[in-house]
């Protein structure tokens, strides 16, 4: 008889009845079924969200609901449309077994607060956003799965969702959860775990049983572009996915690609972040259903939204590290063994890069980078924190408390302190109250009044994603948001969302523009290194340089 692996009420419902695991799954199943911390590592279309998924279910359905509902699963994503489509992907599963699902994000609100369900996915921000105004929602939580997690590590947002952990734990009442991270590729595996769990194990299977062929595309020849229709008419090739390292190169080659397949009436998208969310929402709607497209993208699509089968990835150019290529090739053929991808390359130097990363991903060399704590995101999480001690007093927030949930940055008491007194008298964000005999620290009046009197704006102490405040917002003559740009110099008319604009008015941030078929400029784009709370630093920490000196 055929194990089902400890899942007596999961195993038919998540992986069929005559499949069988993966060789990851197998290892992973029984640690989640003992609720052991676990960072899984596996190739693109492993199981690796089943793997925990199933198991995590299992959990929840063998222990008896009590009372009114809860929330006891967490599943954290880096981007809103991963939301959407590990929701859609994970729905029907979920209420089959009887338990209950929502997702939020600034675009999805099907999580009812008031009412929970048992399975939340969602984004680090929302995430923080709910342990700052809704605290005891996380209180009975007993699974926590970060998604994605290379995309987020080592960044602002992977710093701040540390905390949040740490946060999260502080307030469970039962302190038996279990922290899971899933990626397909992850160097110093022990060292990125240990930033997220303790006394976790790692499963790793960097075997990818997946044929690739790579087929090198020399851009120096005049006539490359030719060749690579041919290629793609021949090879009967219907639905391509093509990535770049830049929004404008994102631009030029869109356009390059509508002119070259002109005559076979292609659908050709263009993708990135710079483009409005609904826009790229239809895109990826049509992408999902239309059998003969193209989109062209940044890393906006390199993580893993379900856009039906790719026939093959274009690289133009190599990418900047060997994940980044791992990850974009693995998008390609998920549904088969075999994945088909073509590098364009400008000159020797390229060429061999791509050649190395081949090499370097064959033999499973990710690169290494050394992780430094995002100082910004110290004052991002004071501010939550004292937003989450104005909705929730019995957390009794003082300085001591503050230094404690900023522990996993291992930054000195004198930092932390220095910022919170920058913070006090400088910014005048938070403040100091004398209450019987103890002081504690609280949202100031100003802080209040900003996040209060205009809801909208009380996503910015949940979030440290960069602001920036001269972006131009490109509106059509029927007043649909297109996108943004940087503020244009010298440009009567661009390329944006895959179409041709040319400017009719444009007065302060706005713009109206109307299609046209003219030549077309490209636009510039607004880039921030910097997480948005990085300008609330006192001066001396704005000094990303001396950061190590700061650590102790």
């Amino acid at each position: 008889m055929k194990s089902n692996y400890g899942l007596k009420r999961t195993y038919f419902t998540f992986f069929g009845k005559f499949s069988d695991l993966t060789s990851i799954q197998k290892e992973t199943i029984p640690l989640v079924l003992e609720k052991k911390n676990s960072l899984i590592i596996a190739p693109t279309a492993s199981g690796k969200t089943e793997a925990i998924m199933a198991p995590a279910c299992e959990v929840l359905l063998s222990n008896s609901k009590t009372g009114k509902n809860q929330l006891k699963l967490l599943y954290v994503v880096p981007t809103k449309a991963l939301v959407s489509d590990i929701l859609k992907r994970l729905k029907d599963k979920i209420e089959i077994l009887g338990l209950t699902i929502g997702g939020r994000t600034g675009d999805t609100r099907s999580f009812k607060k008031n009412d929970p369900q048992d399975i939340l996915i969602t984004t680090p921000e929302s995430t923080d956003s709910l342990l700052s105004t809704d605290p005891e929602l996380f209180s009975n939580l007993e699974f926590l799965i970060i998604d994605e997690l290379h995309f987020l590590d080592n960044t602002y947002r992977g710093d701040q969702l540390r905390i949040i952990i740490n946060r999260i734990q502080n307030n469970l009442k039962n302190k038996n959860l279990g922290v899971y991270g899933i990626s397909a590729t992850i160097n110093s595996p022990e060292q990125v775990m240990n930033r997220y769990m303790k006394d976790g194990t790692i499963v790793k299977n960097s075997n990818n049983s997946r044929e690739i062929t790579f087929i090198p595309v020399d851009s120096r020849n005049k006539l490359y572009l030719k060749k690579l229709k041919k290629f793609v008419l021949d090879k009967k090739l219907k639905k391509l996915l093509v990535f770049c390292n830049s929004k404008r190169e994102t631009i030029q080659f869109c356009s390059e690609l509508k002119d070259t397949f002109i005559e076979e009436k292609l659908r050709i998208f263009e993708h990135h972040a710079s483009i409005d969310l609904k826009i790229r929402k239809q895109i990826e709607q049509e992408l999902a259903s239309n059998r003969f497209s193209i989109c062209v993208c940044t890393t906006t699509l390199e993580i893993g939204i379900d856009i039906g089968d790719i026939d093959a990835v274009i690289l133009k150019k190599p990418p900047l590290t060997v994940s980044s290529f791992l990850q974009r090739i693995g998008r390609g053929n998920r549904r088969t063994n075999k994945t088909r991808c073509l590098g364009i390359y400008d000159n020797d130097e390229e060429k061999n890069q791509f050649d190395q990363m081949k090499n370097d991903a064959k033999n499973g060399k990710i690169e290494f980078y050394e992780y430094a704590p995002d100082i910004s995101v110290c004052v991002q999480q004071i501010l939550s924190l004292t937003f989450q001690h104005y909705n929730q007093i019995q957390l009794k927030l003082d300085e001591n408390k503050i230094i404690e949930f900023l522990k996993p940055f291992n930054f000195k008491d004198s930092v932390i302190l220095e910022i919170i007194e920058h913070l006090i008298f400088e910014e005048e964000l938070i403040e100091k109250k004398k209450i019987r005999e103890k002081i504690f620290i609280f949202p100031s009046e100003k802080m209040q009044n900003s996040f209060l009197e205009k809801p909208f704006k009380r996503i910015r102490i949940n979030s440290n994603i960069p602001e920036r405040y001269n972006d131009v917002q490109v509106f059509d003559e029927r007043g649909t948001k297109i996108g943004t740009i940087a503020p244009p110099e010298n440009i009567e008319s661009f390329n944006l969302a895959s179409k041709k604009w040319k400017i009719q008015n444009y007065s302060g941030n706005k713009m109206v523009v109307e299609q046209t078929s003219s030549t077309m400029g490209i636009p510039s784009f607004n880039n921030s290194k910097f997480g948005y709370f990085y300008y609330k630093l006192p001066k001396k920490y704005q000094n990303i340089s001396q950061i190590m000196e700061w650590v102790n």
